[in-house]
């Protein structure tokens, strides 16, 4: 039995999920305002890992629109890394896409996060495009993509 589980985030929970992404992302955090928003836009699903204790142990934020998905943010709490919880919440989003009729889940991610690169490569996911200076930092983003069909 895993310590935690996946499920809706509640808005009420909007500035947990908010504060944990501030603690995975720092400067790049999308900052309460964004995650708040993310439970009021269109096609927006919001995830969380709940710990047993009812802390949020991780959080995914994904969209779906006409019939491909993508994964716009995902992250797990430092203290709760190598326990599955990443994967479970890729998974997550995955069987959600598929539910709701997506061909395909699209992601983004700096090529420096190994961490990230292995995680999607083992849930089947390819690199089928590079943005050069796609982040704030400058750095380059690889796009991803797993069809689900």
């Amino acid at each position: 039995m895993s310590i935690w589980k996946i499920r809706p985030a509640r808005r009420s929970e909007a500035d947990a999920v908010a504060a944990v992404e501030k603690r995975i992302f720092g400067a790049r955090s999308w900052g309460n305002d964004g995650v708040a928003g993310g439970f009021d836009a269109k096609g927006v699903e919001i995830l969380v890992a709940e710990a047993a204790d009812g802390e949020i142990a991780g959080f995914a934020i994904w969209r779906i629109a006409a019939n491909e998905a993508e994964l716009l943010s995902i992250g797990v709490d430092e203290k709760k890394r190598q326990a599955g919880v990443g994967g479970a919440l890729l998974q997550s989003v995955i069987n959600g896409a598929s539910d709701a009729g997506a061909e395909c889940v699209f992601l983004d991610v700096d090529p420096a996060n190994s961490a990230a690169l292995s995680l999607y490569r083992r849930a089947g996911f390819i690199e089928i495009a590079r943005r050069k200076a796609y982040y704030r930092n400058g750095a380059d983003a690889l796009i991803l993509r797993r069809n689900l069909k």
